[in-house]
């Protein structure tokens, strides 16, 4: 501290609003407390997606026909929500055990690779196995058209008995 000025550092990574800062000092026996005026924190650039199965991680071969959700969410490098994303996905899988195959929807049942209706960095897809046999394995990947180095990978899926 020089000439009652303190210099620090300070990291926030979580986008909100409202944020305050409060500072205490103690100088003679005596405790000064200083509080900043509230200021918010916003979501940084596009750096990668996260894709979650809202279904189990296992499917039953009864159910490789069923619909399936699966969210993406857009994120910062600090895993906070970019809610103005406004780009298309092209969805796809990689098969880490066996030969699965899925088929993508939209909502309304048509067939495609493609989404684009983002709701707040978040669009949902829908998809079912086509194909696969009893401990086949696959993830489902989802790469940005406008920029193909931002990804995304599932956990993977299993076919179970």
């Amino acid at each position: 501290m020089a000439s009652g000025i303190a210099t620090f550092g300070i990291a926030i990574t979580s986008a909100d609003t409202g944020y305050q800062l409060t500072a205490d000092c103690i100088s003679g026996g005596q405790v000064f407390t200083d509080t900043s005026t509230t200021f918010d924190i916003t979501f940084g650039a596009l750096t990668s997606y996260l894709v979650m199965p809202d279904s189990p991680m296992t499917i039953a071969v009864a159910d490789m026909a069923v619909m399936q959700t699966t969210t993406i969410t857009a994120i910062d490098a600090y895993g906070n929500t970019v809610k103005n994303v406004a780009t298309t996905l092209t969805m796809s899988t990689f098969q880490a055990n066996g030969t699965p195959a899925i088929t993508f929807y939209t909502l309304d049942g048509v067939v495609t690779t493609t989404y684009r209706t983002w709701s707040n960095g978040a669009l949902s897809i829908y998809w079912n196995f086509t194909t696969g046999v009893v401990n086949d394995e696959m993830m489902i990947t989802a790469s940005d058209d406008n920029i193909p180095a931002i990804t995304g990978l599932s956990d993977s899926i299993k076919i179970v008995p």
